[in-house]
């Protein structure tokens, strides 16, 4: 297994590395906590890992009590019909999750709502990679 993979075997979802730049916040008004996503091994699939990151503290914490996240509909992408679910409760059921080890993945270019109790909804939307740059074409003309 490990010879076909180059003798290392790809991780996901881990936490962003000390020397990780490619991490983007996003500030939840009147809130100490904030979004925060990063590639996390994702970047093949065209996702990022998501998590709720408490901007005092600087640490992970779980989603806080009554938030939901949400898809919104966008044309031409798949449309979220119930809440973002986590990794650890996809994959664990109702199983206790440690304090900061809540994470979810999220595709980039899709746009989210979160719902909290006694505030507004907070939209966002995931950054998208630079795309590789394609040739156009050119009109054709048919000679004289």
């Amino acid at each position: 297994m490990l010879d076909r993979s180059g003798g290392a075997l790809h991780m996901m979802g881990g936490p962003p590395a000390e020397d990780e730049t490619d991490i983007y916040m996003y500030n939840i008004p009147d809130s100490r906590v904030s979004i925060r996503i990063w590639p996390g091994g994702m970047a093949r699939y065209g996702q990022y890992c998501l998590e709720f990151f408490n901007t005092d503290t600087h640490k992970t914490v779980n989603t806080p009590n009554g938030f939901g996240i949400h898809g919104l509909g966008r044309p031409g992408m798949f449309q979220f019909q119930q809440p973002l679910v986590s990794w650890e409760r996809a994959f664990n059921g109702n199983a206790p999750i440690h304090e900061g080890c809540k994470k979810y993945s999220v595709p980039e270019g899709s746009h989210w709502r979160l719902t909290r109790p006694g505030h507004e909804d907070f939209l966002f939307t995931v950054r998208t990679r630079a795309a590789p740059q394609f040739n156009a074409p050119i009109p054709y003309v048919r000679p004289a």
